[in-house]
């Protein structure tokens, strides 16, 4: 099951669940939600969509993007302490939980599932649209903030959260900082958007899927054709926020066993690092945690936590 996670988004943050499940005692971010009962809140969007999204701390804010309730939660509850921290779950990330609970193939990987998503109105046809409803994505991540008690924010995530985050910012004035990890944002795209339309190609011909990821694949394809004719380096340039980019340091190297398994030619750590003087130049603060790989970066938030606090403080985010 845990290979069919990619549906989520269809884009390479999904990697480290797909590589899990060639290496199984290998680090894993985690596929579902951990816990059964309910949890966060809902706020309606203005077509009746149920948004599903957690707030707690009190401090300048933080949104987080997630593709389930326990991603990037760590990290934001290390950071509770002096941050009002979001965790939003885009509605094309709740059409892809949709997918994955209708493919279930038993109970136990329908429950978590069932638990989030039931007694939430989640009808939603994006076939309507022609291309991504960035207008809709905006507007549903302003609803999520006003409900948060939020007014201007730093938007991150990591891995493909962090690409989705980076993809949304310029569109939002209220986002006026990032906070990037595991991911390159800046530069050339055609490898990952070469990976996106492979993979939709892969899922639009395999017929044990649902509509609900068939649509999903279809909006992330979207989002990358859009990632590929935009450059957004102006404006991540003007942003008066925080800005920040962080990786493992061997993040898609041949030495993170699982970036080469499932993505050969990633080199997330080597783009980023090589790319350094550019970030530099657009006003982001750079870290990297050592001899780390992909999921093993994601899961380190106590060497992470502090120095993404630091950055935050210098960039006068306090």
């Amino acid at each position: 099951m845990r290979s069919r996670q990619l549906v989520l988004t269809a884009v390479p943050a999904a990697l480290a669940i797909l590589a899990a499940a060639c290496e199984p005692d290998a680090p894993d971010i985690p596929a579902s939600p951990v816990q059964l009962e309910s949890r966060g809140s809902t706020v309606a969007a203005e077509d009746g969509f149920d948004l599903w999204f957690d707030a707690w701390g009190e401090g300048p804010a933080i949104i987080f993007l997630a593709r389930h309730p326990d991603e990037n939660r760590t990290l934001a509850d290390a950071l509770s302490d002096g941050y009002r921290v979001v965790i939003h779950e885009p509605r094309v990330i709740t059409l892809g939980q949709k997918g994955l609970l209708a493919e279930a193939a038993d109970d136990a990987e329908r429950a978590p599932w069932e638990a989030h998503l039931a007694g939430r109105q989640t009808d939603w046809d994006p076939s309507e649209y022609d291309d991504y409803p960035v207008e809709l994505a905006i507007s549903d991540l302003h609803r999520v903030a006003d409900a948060a008690g939020v007014d201007e924010f730093v938007l991150g995530g990591y891995s493909g959260t962090a690409r989705l985050a980076a993809f949304m910012a310029p569109y939002s004035e209220r986002a006026v900082g990032l906070l990037v990890g595991g991911y390159h944002i800046i530069g050339n795209k055609d490898y990952w958007l070469g990976y996106v339309a492979a993979g939709y190609a892969a899922q639009m011909n395999d017929p044990n899927l649902s509509e609900f990821t068939r649509l999903a694949s279809l909006l992330s394809r979207q989002q990358a054709l859009i990632e590929q004719q935009r450059d957004d380096r102006a404006a991540y340039g003007e942003m008066p926020g925080p800005r920040i980019v962080w990786v493992g340091g061997e993040d898609g190297s041949p030495k993170d066993s699982l970036m080469a398994e499932v993505f050969p030619g990633a080199r997330i750590a080597e783009r980023v690092r090589n790319a350094r003087s550019d970030y530099e130049l657009l006003g982001f603060d750079f870290f990297q945690l050592d001899g780390l790989g992909h999921v093993a970066a994601y899961e380190a938030v106590d060497q992470a936590a502090p120095l993404v606090r630091e950055a935050l403080i210098r960039a006068g985010w306090r």
